[in-house]
């Protein structure tokens, strides 16, 4: 599959050149428009600092990304980079380089290990997996964490080398041209730091297992504790960043509890069947074990304490969870395997598996042989933990959907299982021996990826990223901008979903947030660079004249700049249920004027513009 290139640099140009792709393909997706969730963003941080908590939790979100943002924002603007759609995506972004770079980091460090299973040398488990964190006084001994890159280990005998160079290749490939991450990549919001943040967690979990399974280690006990701060660090920060992080923190510190009571288990099962003097080490292994266990439940409590505190910042969210059903609600079988392409990467890697095992009719486990002491004894391995990180969260969230406790079934809540998936199918390929098995199965996840995702219709079109976000914000504002008069009023249907089911009169805090995509960024400007003030339209229709009617002795008849979040067809219909633009009559709350299009309605992909002309209400005395 790789067998072009040859030598080092060649290998480390190959794969800086995946890098470079994804952070091309993430840096190109940020050209469009910001749509209505980056629009909050934008909103939320254009205020003073002391409206961000309140701001943000009208949109449900915790307020510490928010402040993050607005700090960053501070220095953006001192060292040149300002506030626009650069200033507030590029943190996205540079989360989303960072990601690439501590994968390549975990890649190039599990791959060797992977190998010298394959070719029958033994290894621990974690030894590779781990991420190899520099604290004070550890240095690695005994084989606890070998050298990342032994020349003479597996790199140089029997194709090593293609091998080692695919092993890294492959998943960054999966992971480097996934459309979908482009978008979180680029997108101003906190999905992409979560992923980050998430990542890491699992990879000090497993340097955790390290060090509490050999504490003899120079520093060892001071590693852990280290270790066990940084954890408690990564899922208190995860969860006021988004409450939807309690997901996964809670399947990290679950996995930490099965590792270590198997362990118990193991040594214990070890001292009953004789194998350990219970006077010797194995006695005070097991009471390591045990202190080991009692800390990590206590780390589990600090988390869940601290991190319950998140949802003060947000106190009618857990009454408010229904709304999200609209999106993240559906919970068929279909909707199960679609959110992730699980298929498409595990799928041909099992296949290519399977089939090793009846052309050689033998089947390597892997982790039976993974330790060196005799008796019963059973160590989670990365399957377990990998799978344990893409599924349990996946799941979790589809079973409380389907429960209705609580519709979180969406991908940009579950965004923090999608490179543990990417993970798990690149441990799974490491058991493929046969390089053309291995390159076959990498190449059909490959490209059914990109077929599944429209990558490969959007480069047949001529195109980078395509267009991702279909919400022409920006242009819709720029088009009604080049025709703004300063009498001419504001409205916007943002069809949000806090928009259902208002009462009227619409209040100043309502209207505020109802109409925030015109608030931020994208406000319109009156003569004298003020920002236009918008009128919030309700999600019924029913309610807009009453919302746009205006007291006939205070403005005479005036254009309505009308923006609508939906395409150009839809506005059509809504507007058709007023009565084709005329005689709307009394409605709720008293006459209204009359409304009649000036022009056609314009359509900028997901968001629509139609200019009205609106007559104020005739007096009752006038009225036949």
């Amino acid at each position: 599959m790789l067998a072009i290139v040859r030598g080092g640099a060649l290998r480390q140009w190959f794969v800086g050149g995946l890098i470079s792709a994804g952070m091309i393909f993430g840096w190109a997706s940020m050209a469009e428009s910001l749509w209505v969730d980056e629009l909050h963003t934008s909103w939320v941080i254009s205020g003073a600092f002391s409206d961000i908590q309140s701001r943000a939790a009208q949109g449900n979100q915790s307020p510490f990304y928010f402040y993050l943002l607005h700090g960053l924002q501070w220095v953006g603007q001192a060292v040149g980079i300002g506030s626009g759609e650069l200033g507030i995506r590029l943190p996205s972004w540079i989360a989303w380089c960072l990601l690439l770079a501590v994968i390549v980091r975990e890649l190039k460090r599990v791959q060797p290990a992977a190998l010298s299973m394959n070719s029958g040398s033994q290894t621990q488990p974690w030894s590779r997996l781990a991420c190899r964190l520099r604290l004070p006084k550890q240095r690695d001994r005994g084989g606890v964490l070998p050298a990342a890159h032994s020349q003479g280990d597996s790199e140089n005998e029997g194709g090593g080398d293609l091998a080692s160079l695919s092993l890294v290749a492959i998943p960054l490939a999966w992971l480097a041209l996934d459309r979908i991450q482009w978008f979180y990549a680029s997108e101003a919001r906190v999905y992409s730091m979560l992923q980050l943040l998430s990542f890491l967690g699992w990879l000090v979990i497993a340097q955790l297992f390290v060090a509490a399974r050999n504490p003899s280690r120079d520093g060892g006990e001071h590693s852990v504790a280290i270790l066990l701060a940084l954890w408690i660090g990564l899922g208190v920060g995860m969860v006021h960043l988004h409450v939807t992080s309690m997901l996964v923190v809670v399947w990290q510190w679950l996995f930490g509890l099965v590792a270590l009571g198997l362990n118990w288990w193991g040594q214990h099962m070890r001292l009953q069947a004789g194998f350990e003097a219970s006077g010797g080490g194995g006695g005070a292994r097991l009471t390591r074990t045990v202190s080991s266990l009692v800390r990590w439940c206590g780390c589990g409590a600090i988390v869940g304490g601290i991190g319950s505190t998140a949802l003060l910042w947000t106190p009618g969210l857990w009454n408010r969870r229904q709304q999200w059903e609209s999106f993240a609600g559906e919970t068929s079988w279909t909707a199960l395997f679609q959110l992730f392409p699980v298929l498409v990467l595990v799928g041909p890697v099992v296949t290519a598996l399977a089939l090793q095992y009846f052309l050689k009719g033998t089947h390597r486990a892997g982790w039976s042989r993974q330790n060196s002491c005799p008796g019963p004894s059973v160590v989670p391995g990365p399957l377990v933990m990998w799978c344990m990180a893409a599924l349990g969260p996946w799941l979790t969230a589809w079973g409380m959907a389907a429960s209705q406790l609580a519709p979180l079934f969406h991908r940009r809540y579950l965004l923090v299982c999608a490179v543990p998936l990417v993970m798990l199918a690149a441990w799974l390929l490491s058991r493929v021996e046969n390089h053309w098995l291995r390159g076959g199965a990498a190449w059909v996840a490959l490209v059914g990826l990109l077929f599944t995702q429209g990558t490969l219709d959007v480069w047949r079109n001529g195109e980078l990223v395509g267009w991702q976000r279909v919400e022409g914000w920006r242009q819709a504002t720029e088009y009604v901008q080049a025709q703004h008069r300063p009498a001419d009023q504001l409205a916007c249907a943002s069809q949000l979903i806090e928009g259902e089911g208002l009462p009227l009169p619409l209040d100043a805090t309502w209207n505020r947030y109802l109409s925030f995509p015109l608030r931020g960024l994208y406000g319109i400007s009156i003569p004298g660079g003020l920002p236009g003030e918008p009128q919030a339209l309700t999600n019924d229709v029913k309610q807009w004249p009453q919302l746009l009617q205006v007291d006939s002795a205070a403005r005479a008849s005036h254009r309505v700049w009308l923006f609508f979040r939906g395409p150009a067809e839809q506005l059509e219909q809504r507007l058709q249920e007023l009565g084709d633009f005329q005689a709307l009559g009394a409605q709720e709350g008293g006459p209204s004027g009359t409304l009649t299009a000036v022009a056609p309605v314009r359509g900028f992909g997901r968001v629509s513009v139609v200019l009205l002309n609106l007559e104020p209400p005739q007096p009752r005395s006038e009225v036949r």
